[in-house]
Order: structure tokens, then sequence, then C-alpha cells
């Protein structure tokens, strides 16, 4: 490769990995990082930090109802998404399904995302009832998790049986070569995760 051809590479990669709705004046985020133009003053500073840490917090919800809105007004493209193998299939799947199960009005700032993903297995009531008494109790998610399990009858040894459970359905899954029949092992893979979760 010529120097060139390298710094044409060079510049379509940094083309690439930019993200230009995180880059702000001296700010330039790319994907593996962030680039600082200048000497921005200790308030500019505070502030980019700012409203990155908020948008981290807040990023799967962003992302889940990004493609909520996605499925029902692009399938194509929605699908081109899941398909195009830069974004892992699992983390894009998961963040859509709390989103759709969580809705807004639900949904505490004061808690991780994570919580909201125990949860969201629950009727809207029940996702109330339990995220109401993790704020005011300040759990983690693991206790937040462990209420899930309780309410679900899976407290204990419940839920070292179901575990057990979905694990042999996933392995019956995996062991199926035919479409149809994998279709139906995913089923029933998914109805014994559903007890866990």
């Amino acid at each position: 490769m010529t120097i060139v051809e390298t710094d044409m590479a060079m510049r379509a990669w940094e083309s690439y990995a930019q993200i230009p709705a995180l880059s702000s004046g001296p700010f330039v985020a790319t994907r593996t990082g962030l680039q600082v133009f200048g000497e921005p003053s200790a308030a500019v500073w505070t502030a980019y930090v700012d409203a990155m840490l908020r948008l981290a917090e807040g990023i799967l919800w962003i992302v889940g109802d990004a493609l909520i809105w996605g499925e029902r007004h692009h399938p194509e493209a929605y699908e081109e998404m899941l398909q195009c193998g830069l974004y892992e299939p699992h983390t894009l799947s998961n963040a859509r399904w709390v989103a759709s199960r969580v809705r807004p009005e639900q949904r505490r700032p004061e808690l991780p995302w994570s919580a909201h993903e125990a949860v969201a297995s629950l009727g809207p009531v029940e996702q109330d009832e339990i995220l109401a008494e993790a704020v005011q109790e300040d759990w983690t998610r693991d206790q937040v998790r462990e209420e899930v399990r309780e309410r679900k009858g899976l407290g204990g040894d419940r839920f070292a049986e179901a575990l057990s459970r979905a694990r042999a359905a996933i392995r019956d899954c995996l062991g199926v070569a035919d479409t149809d029949e994998r279709i139906d092992a995913v089923k029933l893979a998914m109805a014994a995760l559903e007890d866990v979760a």
C-alpha cells in the first residue's frame, strides 16, 4: 500500500469511527475514545462529561426505544441492522424487549437499567411495586432479581430447578438440525428461560 493509499484508508477509518452526534466543540468522539482539541474551559469540559455520563445511564433505553420505532416504521432497515454484524444481536434484542415491556412512565431514573431488565417479565402493576420498593429501600440489581424470583415462586430450590430446566432446553435446542424442530426447541428454551427470568 502506498503512502497516499494508507492516508486515504486512515481518513476513511476516522470518518467511520467518528460519532458526530457525540462530538461537540473541542470534543470529537470516536468508536474507541475521545479527542480533545484546544483548551476547553472547566465549565465546558464539565458540561460535556456530565452529558456523556447521563447518556451512558440511558443508552440502553435510547437504543431499545429507537429499535421499537425502527421496527414499526422501517422494518427492512431494522432487520438489516440486526443482521449487519456490527452490533451484538442479543444486546439489541434485549434492549428492545426491555423497552417494550417497561413503559417510559414506569422507568425510574434513580435505578439502573438492569433493575428494570429484572422486572421486565412481570406485569405493569408488579413492575411498579418492585421498582418503587427498590427506590425506597435502595436495592441492588441482585436484590430486585431476588424479589422477582420470589414473586414468581422461584425462590431458593425452585430457582435452581428452573435454571436446570432452562439449561437442558438450551442444550436440546443446540442439538437439533431440522429448522422446524429447532424453532420448536427454541420456543421451549425460551419458555424455560421465562421461568428463570
